[in-house]
């Protein structure tokens, strides 16, 4: 009766009598559908007090990672990391971001000029005057790489690192073109 109904009202196929059943014969035996607590040993590591030793840890020391956290809170990490589930603790990276000038606009501007006026009305083949560039800056002053660096928070902190751009250190450059792989390069930065 109840398959028949349910294909009749939403014109799909009806579950199965089991999955009809079960919360009836449930229902029937215990007086509710809900599931009995489990039976097994209690999670004694999460407790109202070890979730304000973690709150009070991340809170003092953001850049703590959880092993070490678990270490020296004495609590296992797998709870651990349900206590920082439970409290909506997460990790967040800072953004890397470079001072804008005042004349970073109008510099934009002139470069895009130039670049319009030099490919309007050319053939396709000019792309193939472009060489597509990178570079990577490793600093000699012990600046970590940001994605080393994580801050522990139940909310976004927006941090943001300023860093130091001339700084002594090693650049390594690279260059694609349509005639192949230019470098890579190795600069030393004094």
């Amino acid at each position: 009766m109840v398959r028949r109904a349910w294909q009749e009202t939403f014109n799909t196929s009806p579950p199965s009598r089991q999955t009809i059943y079960r919360p009836r014969n449930k229902l029937d035996e215990t007086g509710s559908v809900s599931n009995p607590p489990k039976s097994g040993r209690p999670k004694t590591s999460e407790t109202e007090e070890h979730e304000m030793l973690v709150v009070m840890t991340f809170v003092n020391s953001p850049k703590k990672s959880p092993r070490r956290a678990s270490a020296e809170l004495y609590i296992p990490r797998t709870s651990l990391q349900r206590l920082m589930h439970k409290l909506k603790i997460k990790p967040y990276r800072p953004r890397l971001v470079h001072g804008l000038l005042e004349d970073d606009a109008d510099r934009r501007l002139q470069f895009y000029e130039m670049m319009r006026n030099r490919f309007t009305g050319r053939q396709p083949d000019s792309l193939d005057e472009i060489i597509w560039s990178d570079e990577a800056c490793f600093k000699l002053s012990g600046h970590v790489n940001r994605h080393s660096s994580v801050y522990w928070a139940d909310e976004n902190p927006h941090l943001t690192i300023e860093t130091e751009l001339n700084g002594p250190g090693i650049t390594v450059w690279g260059a694609l073109s349509s005639e192949g792989v230019v470098g890579p390069v190795f600069l030393m930065d004094l």
